[in-house]
Formats: C-alpha cells, structure tokens, sequence
C-alpha cells in the first residue's frame, strides 16, 4: 500500500478541493485505514449476517 500522498495527491491540494484544513486532512488519511480494517474485520466475523453494501 502506497502512503497517502505518492498518488500526486498532496494534503494541502485534498484540503483545498474539499474545503478542510491541511491538519484534519491528515488525521482522515491517518484514520481512515483504521477505521476500514475495523469494519471489514467485523463484516468476516463468524456468525455474522450478510449486509446490503451501504455504496451510493
């Protein structure tokens, strides 16, 4: 997995196209991994119904 930032994308340039601050850009890039292992690790749970994906 490539660190946040080595697409061309820096946090100053996501910070200024979606209207936030460089410094919560960079706590979303830092959470959002986090947050998305915890998710999917609970998706894979034995015992675990299958949910409609939450997309659109």
């Amino acid at each position: 997995m490539s660190p946040p930032g080595s697409d061309g994308c820096t946090r100053s340039g996501i910070a200024a196209l979606i209207g936030e601050s460089r410094t919560h850009v960079s706590r979303l890039l830092v959470a959002t991994p986090a947050r998305l292992r915890e998710r999917l690790a609970d998706r894979d749970a034995p015992g675990r119904a299958e949910e409609p994906a939450e997309c659109g």
